[in-house]
């Protein structure tokens, strides 16, 4: 099968690819510049390009593409730029493939909201209404565009925080406990879904192999966990302690704006569709991670 995957040279992408390669598939990256690294087959690609070859007999498209949510404050323009990096993306694959009989999009489990308290979300849940929801219905709706042109079978993978030691969040969550200046922000009380990374990338080979799994996942493991045991499960598996009292909500609201719903907020969901975790737990996720 041949497999171009947008957003390959991400953290997802990256691993998802030299999976796929190692399972005998045709991997096409599409990349903004050729770096000979990754697994697969680099294309060039931009706001209206895609290199011809990439093009060629595709099967799959996996849809990864999208600026870091988290790579600065939330400005006017930065928004538009973190969905115009989603949105533009996929409708630029749209308008240039000619077949492709899988899409598998990611989204974000923002797609409800930052802050449910403590409600128990899963795939039929309603919406919120903040800019990261916002965002997410317009990435789906696009997928959902690009699977109704090419009568795709269609999977969006709405994610939670995904756990690993080589990219994403976690090294930079880990860095303050390392030294010992680890807190829990606001009550510490707010609910976080996490996933391994190993998992996640599970899902997404799931959603391009079994042709009966389709639809909206929610791409969590099965044990959602308060923020301070984040915090102090990561901090005991890396033999430190979390000695710093909580940081005030308004002091988190103050440095980071509108993004500190991110960190604030409270999200505790669930998948209602059946897949196997090699994780279920926060501390056998670290230990593998920090092992």
């Amino acid at each position: 099968m041949k497999i171009l995957i947008a957003g390959g040279s991400g953290l997802i992408g990256r691993n998802l690819s030299k999976r796929l390669c190692e399972m005998g598939n045709e991997v096409g990256i599409l990349t903004r510049k050729k770096k000979g690294t990754l697994y697969g087959t680099e294309y060039l690609w931009g706001n209206d390009f895609i290199e011809p070859q990439a093009l060629e007999n595709v099967d799959a498209v996996v849809h990864l593409a999208g600026e870091g949510i988290a790579n600065g404050r939330w400005t006017k323009r930065r928004k538009q730029r973190i969905i115009e990096s989603r949105v533009n993306t996929l409708r630029l694959l749209k308008d240039s493939l000619k077949q492709c009989s899988i899409l598998v999009g990611a989204s974000g489990t923002g797609i409800y909201g930052g802050e449910r308290g403590e409600e128990l979300i899963n795939e039929n849940s309603t919406f919120g209404t903040d800019f990261l929801a916002e965002c997410c219905q317009l990435w789906e709706k696009e997928e959902i565009s690009f699977a109704e042109k090419f009568q795709s079978k269609l999977t969006i993978i709405r994610t939670g925080l995904v756990l690993s030691g080589d990219g994403g969040a976690l090294p930079k969550m880990a860095l303050p406990v390392k030294f010992f200046a680890g807190a829990n922000l606001g009550t510490g009380k707010q609910w976080l879904s996490w996933i391994h990374l190993d998992d996640l990338v599970d899902i997404y080979i799931k959603a391009l192999t079994v042709p009966s799994f389709s639809g909206i996942v929610n791409g969590v493991s099965s044990h959602a966990v308060r923020h301070s045991e984040f915090n102090h499960t990561l901090a005991k598996v890396l033999h430190r302690k979390i000695l710093i009292p909580n940081i005030p909500s308004p002091l988190v609201k103050t440095a980071l704006g509108e993004m500190s719903v991110m960190l604030l907020g409270s999200l505790k969901v669930e998948s209602t569709k059946k897949f196997s975790l090699q994780y279920t737990s926060l501390e056998e996720a670290f230990g593998e991670i920090y092992r």
